[in-house]
Protein backbone atom coordinates (compact mmCIF):
# COMPACT_ATOMS: atom_id res chain seq x y z
CA UNK A 1 0.00 0.00 0.00
CA UNK A 2 1.79 2.96 -1.26
CA UNK A 3 -0.85 5.59 0.10
CA UNK A 4 0.11 6.89 3.08
CA UNK A 5 -3.24 6.94 4.65
CA UNK A 6 -3.52 3.54 4.46
CA UNK A 7 -0.18 2.75 5.95
CA UNK A 8 -1.13 4.73 8.83
CA UNK A 9 -4.37 3.34 9.26
CA UNK A 10 -2.93 -0.51 9.35
CA UNK A 11 -0.99 0.93 11.69
CA UNK A 12 -3.59 2.33 14.22
CA UNK A 13 -5.58 -0.76 13.24
CA UNK A 14 -3.45 -2.98 14.67
CA UNK A 15 -3.25 -0.72 18.14
CA UNK A 16 -7.08 -1.08 17.94
CA UNK A 17 -7.29 -4.78 17.29
CA UNK A 18 -4.85 -4.83 20.82
CA UNK A 19 -7.21 -2.91 22.85
CA UNK A 20 -10.11 -3.87 24.76
CA UNK A 21 -13.31 -5.43 22.79
CA UNK A 22 -15.62 -2.31 22.76
CA UNK A 23 -12.85 0.44 21.93
CA UNK A 24 -13.19 2.10 19.13
CA UNK A 25 -11.03 4.04 16.43
CA UNK A 26 -12.25 7.20 14.88
CA UNK A 27 -10.96 8.08 11.37
CA UNK A 28 -11.59 11.87 10.42
CA UNK A 29 -10.54 14.04 7.99
CA UNK A 30 -12.45 17.19 6.42
CA UNK A 31 -15.55 17.03 9.02
CA UNK A 32 -16.15 13.40 7.39
CA UNK A 33 -16.00 10.56 10.37
CA UNK A 34 -15.36 6.70 10.49
CA UNK A 35 -15.60 5.06 13.50
CA UNK A 36 -14.10 1.53 13.62
CA UNK A 37 -15.59 -0.72 16.59
CA UNK A 38 -13.74 -3.55 17.88
CA UNK A 39 -16.72 -6.36 18.72
CA UNK A 40 -16.76 -9.49 19.37
CA UNK A 41 -15.86 -12.79 17.70
CA UNK A 42 -13.39 -10.67 15.35
CA UNK A 43 -15.76 -8.35 14.31
CA UNK A 44 -15.29 -4.85 13.83
CA UNK A 45 -18.67 -2.26 13.56
CA UNK A 46 -18.08 0.95 11.05
CA UNK A 47 -20.10 4.12 12.09
CA UNK A 48 -20.29 6.56 9.31
CA UNK A 49 -21.12 10.08 9.83
CA UNK A 50 -20.16 12.82 7.16
CA UNK A 51 -19.65 16.11 7.13
CA UNK A 52 -22.84 16.94 5.79
CA UNK A 53 -26.08 15.44 4.78
CA UNK A 54 -25.21 12.84 1.62
CA UNK A 55 -26.62 13.42 -2.13
CA UNK A 56 -28.45 10.42 -3.57
CA UNK A 57 -25.73 9.32 -5.30
CA UNK A 58 -23.42 9.52 -2.41
CA UNK A 59 -25.92 7.52 -0.39
CA UNK A 60 -26.11 5.27 -3.07
CA UNK A 61 -22.55 4.20 -3.03
CA UNK A 62 -22.59 3.51 0.05
CA UNK A 63 -25.42 1.01 0.30
CA UNK A 64 -23.73 -0.54 -2.65
CA UNK A 65 -20.81 -0.74 -0.27
CA UNK A 66 -22.99 -3.26 1.59
CA UNK A 67 -23.85 -0.48 4.46
CA UNK A 68 -27.18 0.25 5.61
CA UNK A 69 -28.34 3.75 6.26
CA UNK A 70 -29.63 4.39 9.96
CA UNK A 71 -30.30 7.66 9.92
CA UNK A 72 -31.54 9.27 6.30
CA UNK A 73 -28.34 10.47 4.67
CA UNK A 74 -26.46 11.19 7.50
CA UNK A 75 -25.72 7.74 9.89
CA UNK A 76 -24.94 4.13 7.81
CA UNK A 77 -23.30 1.21 9.69
CA UNK A 78 -21.71 -2.20 8.22
CA UNK A 79 -19.85 -4.68 9.56
CA UNK A 80 -15.98 -6.80 8.69
CA UNK A 81 -14.26 -9.54 9.91
CA UNK A 82 -10.89 -8.59 10.99
CA UNK A 83 -9.45 -12.05 11.74
CA UNK A 84 -6.41 -12.16 9.02
CA UNK A 85 -4.89 -9.65 6.64
CA UNK A 86 -6.74 -10.14 3.69
CA UNK A 87 -9.59 -8.75 5.56
CA UNK A 88 -7.75 -5.67 7.47
CA UNK A 89 -6.44 -4.79 3.95
CA UNK A 90 -10.01 -5.15 2.49
CA UNK A 91 -11.18 -2.91 5.32
CA UNK A 92 -8.54 -0.08 4.87
CA UNK A 93 -9.22 0.07 1.19
CA UNK A 94 -12.92 0.34 2.08
CA UNK A 95 -12.38 3.65 4.39
CA UNK A 96 -9.97 5.01 1.71
CA UNK A 97 -12.43 4.69 -0.85
CA UNK A 98 -15.23 5.98 1.18
CA UNK A 99 -13.00 8.62 2.00
CA UNK A 100 -11.43 9.60 -1.61
CA UNK A 101 -14.10 8.85 -4.01
CA UNK A 102 -17.69 9.35 -2.19
CA UNK A 103 -16.20 11.93 0.19
CA UNK A 104 -13.81 13.51 -2.35
CA UNK A 105 -11.04 14.06 -0.15
CA UNK A 106 -8.04 14.95 -1.72
CA UNK A 107 -5.89 12.02 -1.54
CA UNK A 108 -2.97 13.73 -0.52
CA UNK A 109 -5.02 15.23 2.74
CA UNK A 110 -3.91 13.47 5.89
CA UNK A 111 -6.47 11.63 7.80
CA UNK A 112 -6.47 12.37 11.61
CA UNK A 113 -7.18 9.56 14.10
CA UNK A 114 -8.15 8.91 17.80
CA UNK A 115 -8.98 6.03 20.21
CA UNK A 116 -11.61 5.74 22.85
CA UNK A 117 -12.19 2.84 25.30
CA UNK A 118 -15.67 2.15 26.55
CA UNK A 119 -17.83 2.72 23.24
CA UNK A 120 -20.28 -0.30 22.74
CA UNK A 121 -23.24 2.71 22.82
CA UNK A 122 -22.24 3.10 19.05
CA UNK A 123 -23.80 0.07 18.07
CA UNK A 124 -27.15 1.08 20.15
CA UNK A 125 -27.37 4.86 19.39
CA UNK A 126 -30.98 5.54 19.30
CA UNK A 127 -31.31 8.97 18.08
CA UNK A 128 -29.35 10.74 15.19
CA UNK A 129 -25.44 11.52 15.55
CA UNK A 130 -25.85 14.53 13.61
CA UNK A 131 -23.36 15.87 10.94
CA UNK A 132 -21.13 19.05 11.72
CA UNK A 133 -23.23 21.34 9.18
CA UNK A 134 -26.51 19.76 11.32
CA UNK A 135 -24.56 20.78 14.65
CA UNK A 136 -23.74 24.14 13.48
CA UNK A 137 -27.30 24.98 12.15
CA UNK A 138 -28.43 23.58 15.47
CA UNK A 139 -26.08 25.76 17.41
CA UNK A 140 -26.70 28.63 15.45
CA UNK A 141 -31.00 28.19 16.22
CA UNK A 142 -30.66 27.89 19.90
CA UNK A 143 -28.40 30.98 20.37
CA UNK A 144 -31.14 32.86 18.18
CA UNK A 145 -33.79 31.78 20.90
CA UNK A 146 -31.55 32.61 23.90
CA UNK A 147 -31.02 36.16 22.67
CA UNK A 148 -34.83 36.25 22.34
CA UNK A 149 -34.85 35.01 25.61
CA UNK A 150 -32.15 36.98 27.82
CA UNK A 151 -31.30 40.11 26.96
CA UNK A 152 -30.98 43.21 29.08
CA UNK A 153 -34.43 44.44 27.72
CA UNK A 154 -35.74 41.09 29.70
CA UNK A 155 -33.76 41.43 32.61
CA UNK A 156 -35.09 45.08 33.18
CA UNK A 157 -38.24 44.08 32.87
CA UNK A 158 -37.46 41.37 35.29
CA UNK A 159 -36.20 43.89 38.06
CA UNK A 160 -39.00 46.63 37.38
CA UNK A 161 -41.12 43.91 38.96
CA UNK A 162 -39.04 43.78 41.45
CA UNK A 163 -39.07 46.84 42.37
CA UNK A 164 -42.64 47.16 42.08
CA UNK A 165 -43.42 44.75 44.11
CA UNK A 166 -40.78 46.18 46.97
CA UNK A 167 -41.54 49.71 47.12
CA UNK A 168 -45.04 50.12 45.81
CA UNK A 169 -46.57 47.09 47.49
CA UNK A 170 -49.55 48.80 49.54
CA UNK A 171 -51.02 50.72 46.05
CA UNK A 172 -49.61 48.98 43.47
CA UNK A 173 -52.55 49.00 41.63
CA UNK A 174 -52.66 53.00 41.97
CA UNK A 175 -48.36 52.80 40.47
CA UNK A 176 -49.36 51.21 37.40
CA UNK A 177 -49.33 54.43 35.29
CA UNK A 178 -47.85 54.74 32.37
CA UNK A 179 -45.09 57.13 33.58
CA UNK A 180 -44.31 55.44 36.68
CA UNK A 181 -43.75 52.41 34.63
CA UNK A 182 -41.52 54.30 32.31
CA UNK A 183 -39.27 55.80 35.41
CA UNK A 184 -39.13 52.54 36.97
CA UNK A 185 -37.89 50.07 33.48
CA UNK A 186 -35.55 53.39 32.73
CA UNK A 187 -34.11 53.14 36.32
CA UNK A 188 -33.65 49.29 36.07
CA UNK A 189 -32.30 49.64 32.70
CA UNK A 190 -29.90 51.53 33.71
CA UNK A 191 -28.96 49.66 36.67
CA UNK A 192 -28.55 46.54 34.56
CA UNK A 193 -25.72 47.99 32.28
CA UNK A 194 -24.10 49.78 35.35
CA UNK A 195 -23.79 46.41 37.09
CA UNK A 196 -22.33 44.34 33.73
CA UNK A 197 -20.07 47.08 33.60
CA UNK A 198 -18.43 46.63 37.02
CA UNK A 199 -18.72 42.78 36.60
CA UNK A 200 -17.01 43.37 33.23
CA UNK A 201 -14.18 45.55 35.46
CA UNK A 202 -14.00 42.63 38.13
CA UNK A 203 -14.00 40.13 35.84
CA UNK A 204 -11.37 41.35 33.30
CA UNK A 205 -8.79 42.34 36.06
CA UNK A 206 -9.39 38.48 37.55
CA UNK A 207 -9.56 36.81 34.75
CA UNK A 208 -5.97 38.08 32.75
CA UNK A 209 -4.21 37.16 36.31
CA UNK A 210 -5.33 33.96 36.04
CA UNK A 211 -4.94 33.54 32.37
CA UNK A 212 -1.56 34.92 32.97
CA UNK A 213 -0.44 32.74 36.20
CA UNK A 214 1.80 29.60 36.83
CA UNK A 215 -0.71 27.02 36.82
CA UNK A 216 -1.94 28.17 33.54
CA UNK A 217 2.07 28.90 32.41
CA UNK A 218 2.72 25.25 33.26
CA UNK A 219 -0.24 23.38 31.86
CA UNK A 220 0.22 25.24 28.47
CA UNK A 221 3.81 24.17 28.42
CA UNK A 222 2.84 20.88 29.37
CA UNK A 223 0.57 20.77 25.61
CA UNK A 224 3.37 22.53 23.65
CA UNK A 225 2.68 26.49 24.37
CA UNK A 226 5.30 28.61 26.04
CA UNK A 227 4.82 32.20 27.50
CA UNK A 228 5.53 35.27 25.09
CA UNK A 229 4.11 38.36 27.42
CA UNK A 230 0.49 38.42 27.40
CA UNK A 231 0.28 35.50 25.36
CA UNK A 232 1.05 31.59 24.80
CA UNK A 233 1.96 30.51 21.44
CA UNK A 234 2.43 26.79 20.00
CA UNK A 235 1.60 23.77 17.59
CA UNK A 236 -1.49 22.22 16.56
CA UNK A 237 -1.69 19.79 13.98
CA UNK A 238 0.75 21.95 12.05
CA UNK A 239 -0.75 25.33 12.22
CA UNK A 240 0.90 28.28 14.53
CA UNK A 241 -1.49 28.73 17.07
CA UNK A 242 -1.84 31.79 19.62
CA UNK A 243 -3.58 32.14 23.28
CA UNK A 244 -4.02 35.78 24.00
CA UNK A 245 -6.15 37.41 27.05
CA UNK A 246 -8.69 39.62 25.79
CA UNK A 247 -10.37 42.66 28.17
CA UNK A 248 -13.39 41.99 26.22
CA UNK A 249 -13.73 38.48 25.84
CA UNK A 250 -11.40 36.84 27.88
CA UNK A 251 -9.44 34.99 25.54
CA UNK A 252 -8.65 34.55 21.88
CA UNK A 253 -7.40 31.90 19.86
CA UNK A 254 -5.43 32.94 16.54
CA UNK A 255 -4.52 30.55 14.14
CA UNK A 256 -1.92 31.47 11.60
CA UNK A 257 -2.27 29.85 8.06
CA UNK A 258 -1.80 30.84 4.31
CA UNK A 259 -3.88 33.12 2.60
CA UNK A 260 -7.60 32.49 1.36
CA UNK A 261 -9.37 34.37 -1.42
CA UNK A 262 -12.52 36.75 -0.08
CA UNK A 263 -15.15 34.40 -1.22
CA UNK A 264 -13.62 31.60 1.38
CA UNK A 265 -13.78 34.29 3.78
CA UNK A 266 -17.15 35.18 3.41
CA UNK A 267 -18.36 31.04 3.77
CA UNK A 268 -16.54 30.51 6.99
CA UNK A 269 -19.06 30.24 9.52
CA UNK A 270 -19.47 33.07 11.73
CA UNK A 271 -20.17 33.08 15.47
CA UNK A 272 -18.90 31.04 18.56
CA UNK A 273 -16.79 28.80 16.29
CA UNK A 274 -15.47 31.37 13.83
CA UNK A 275 -14.91 35.23 14.39
CA UNK A 276 -12.75 36.86 12.07
CA UNK A 277 -9.99 36.41 9.24
CA UNK A 278 -7.48 39.04 8.59
CA UNK A 279 -3.70 39.45 8.56
CA UNK A 280 -1.14 41.54 10.05
CA UNK A 281 1.57 43.93 9.62
CA UNK A 282 3.99 41.15 8.66
CA UNK A 283 1.67 39.98 6.03
CA UNK A 284 0.82 36.67 7.75
CA UNK A 285 -2.88 35.36 7.23
CA UNK A 286 -4.81 34.41 10.77
CA UNK A 287 -8.37 33.38 11.67
CA UNK A 288 -9.66 34.17 15.30
CA UNK A 289 -11.86 32.77 17.44
CA UNK A 290 -12.99 34.33 20.44
CA UNK A 291 -13.79 32.65 23.70
CA UNK A 292 -16.61 34.82 25.44
CA UNK A 293 -16.86 32.90 28.94
CA UNK A 294 -14.50 32.15 31.52
CA UNK A 295 -13.28 29.26 30.94
CA UNK A 296 -10.71 26.77 33.16
CA UNK A 297 -7.36 26.39 31.05
CA UNK A 298 -8.67 22.55 30.01
CA UNK A 299 -11.42 24.05 28.29
CA UNK A 300 -9.50 27.11 26.75
CA UNK A 301 -7.31 24.23 25.05
CA UNK A 302 -10.04 21.94 23.84
CA UNK A 303 -11.57 25.27 22.11
CA UNK A 304 -8.18 25.66 20.40
CA UNK A 305 -8.30 22.09 19.06
CA UNK A 306 -12.02 22.21 18.10
CA UNK A 307 -10.74 25.60 16.22
CA UNK A 308 -8.00 24.05 14.34
CA UNK A 309 -10.07 21.67 13.01
CA UNK A 310 -12.90 23.63 11.62
CA UNK A 311 -9.69 25.49 9.49
CA UNK A 312 -8.91 22.12 8.69
CA UNK A 313 -12.56 21.19 7.86
CA UNK A 314 -12.88 24.58 5.54
CA UNK A 315 -9.38 23.06 3.56
CA UNK A 316 -7.36 25.86 4.89
CA UNK A 317 -3.74 25.06 4.61
CA UNK A 318 -0.80 25.77 6.84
Amino acid sequence: MANSNKNILLTRLNDLFEKPVYTSLKVYTKGNKIYVLKDLDFQTYILIIPQAPLNENQSNALLSLGYKELREKINYENYFNYSDASSRNQLIDTIDSIFTKIFKVESERKWRYSLHTGMAALKDNKTPLLTMSERLERNKRKRRRLKIICNDITYSLALSVIIFLIFFNENLIDSLTIKTSLIVFGVSFGIIKIGQFVMKLKVSSFGKKRFLSTEYSNYFKQNGFNKKGDRYTGLMQGFSVELMFSEYHNCMITVYHKEIGWDNVLKMPKGKRFSSTSYNWTGKFYSQKLIKLRLPKEKILYEAKDFVELIISQEIEK
